[in-house]
């Protein structure tokens, strides 16, 4: 009662009061509104026929005896009025419309209105009566305006993971809800914040934030992977998806250049971002002994793929580009042949192989009655290692 800021307010507040402490007349009505319940009081009130209502208008008189409040308080209120008050007193139970009958209360818990209640169009209300359990019935309320809540003003720099954003705003707060927000310029300790918000999100939930798919990205990671595990002398940092996100303040600021969303994020060339987490030395270790691609006489640079648990790299290649190649080529400075998977000039593959000489010398002729009678066009080759390679090939 000494919320009220006049003697109309403390004989409304008197009213809630009583019908808060008195059991509900309109309990079966299926809705919410306490604005409902003042209305019927007060007009019972006014003519002096009371009714069932006459119990708690008793105790509303006990109350306004107590508060020495002489208002005849018979007006009808309107809505806001009595949200204002019940906000005052409850100021945990303010909510925010989140959809569905459902309030996001500023107590950090939700409330929820019985179906078809009209009050859950409201946006904002005050909850002055609910069951106290994680999804609370709301029994009691009143729709609030949002300019009449008490509020604390905060500066917000974080991750935004429902709608995948750094936010950077000036907040008037209820609680937990947000009630208005302005956004913060960009620059000096806020633009700082963003950053470390945005590593803190990469840390946390980064192979959802950033494109690891990316095949160069995958290519990178298992070769440098498998480079440690056959040279762990190398001492080569680990590029594995958890212990870079870990490691994001460290290499990520640098490559943000303004980012503040997802999509943004997901436009980073992590390719180029891991391979600076390498020394000079050690790239060019690494290119040695597990090379990214390798030369086939057609002069086309084909990338090796290198395969999670595996330690052979597959080079997928059309058989016509290695004419007059001999030997299978190899990694780990020549310790280690790659397997070799040779495609039609359909790119189907044909055979695997990890001893091409071999496959010259004996296979290649029974694979090559195939190839001539599907593509009788294209030149097989009596003797492929003397023959030249076709050149210009377009590959998938």
């Amino acid at each position: 009662l000494s919320l009220a800021p006049d003697e109309d307010s403390r004989a409304l507040a008197c009213d809630i009061a009583a019908l808060l402490e008195e059991k509900d007349p309109m309990a079966g009505n299926n809705d919410a509104d306490l604005g409902a319940r003042i209305s019927a009081l007060r007009a019972g009130r006014r003519s002096r026929k009371s009714g069932e209502w006459g119990r708690i208008d008793r105790s509303a008189e006990e109350y306004r005896r107590i508060a020495n409040v002489h208002c005849r308080a018979d007006r009808d209120p309107a809505p806001q009025e009595i949200g204002a008050l019940v906000a005052e007193a409850y100021p945990e139970r303010i909510g925010k419309n989140i959809g569905g009958g459902k309030f996001a209360l500023s107590s950090g818990s939700t409330g929820t209105l019985q179906p078809g209640d009209p009050m859950a169009m409201d946006p904002w209300i005050a909850v002055a009566s609910m069951n106290a359990d994680a999804m609370g019935r709301i029994f009691l309320a009143a729709p609030v305006d949002p300019e009449d809540i008490d509020t604390e003003e905060v500066e917000c720099i974080a991750w935004d993971e429902r709608n995948d954003r750094a936010v950077a705003e000036l907040q008037r707060r209820a609680g937990s809800l947000v009630v208005s927000a302005k956004p913060l310029p960009h620059k000096g300790e806020v633009k700082d914040h963003i950053v470390e918000a945005i590593c803190n999100a990469v840390a946390k939930n980064g192979i959802q934030l950033l494109d690891f798919s990316d095949p160069g990205v995958v290519n990178l990671q298992r070769r440098v992977a498998l480079c440690s595990q056959w040279h762990p002398e190398l001492e080569l940092p680990d590029l594995g998806t958890d212990a870079v996100c870990s490691r994001a303040s460290g290499w990520l600021p640098a490559f943000l250049d303004g980012a503040t969303t997802k999509s943004d994020l997901k436009k980073i060339d992590l390719t180029k971002a891991l391979s600076g987490l390498l020394s000079w030395e050690q790239k060019n270790a690494l290119d040695k002994i597990v090379p990214a691609s390798v030369e086939v006489p057609s002069g086309s640079r084909i990338r090796l793929e290198y395969r999670s648990g595996s330690d052979v790299p597959v080079l997928h290649v059309r058989l016509q580009e290695c004419f007059g190649l001999t030997d299978t080529p190899r990694v780990d400075n020549g310790r280690r042949p790659v397997l070799m998977e040779l495609l039609s000039p359909g790119f189907k593959p044909v055979q695997l192989t990890q001893d091409l000489r071999s496959f010259w010398s004996g296979t290649y002729f029974e694979v090559r009655k195939e190839l001539r009678r599907r593509y009788p066009k294209h030149f097989w080759p009596d003797d492929p290692l003397e023959a030249p390679a076709v050149r210009g090939v377009k590959r998938k």
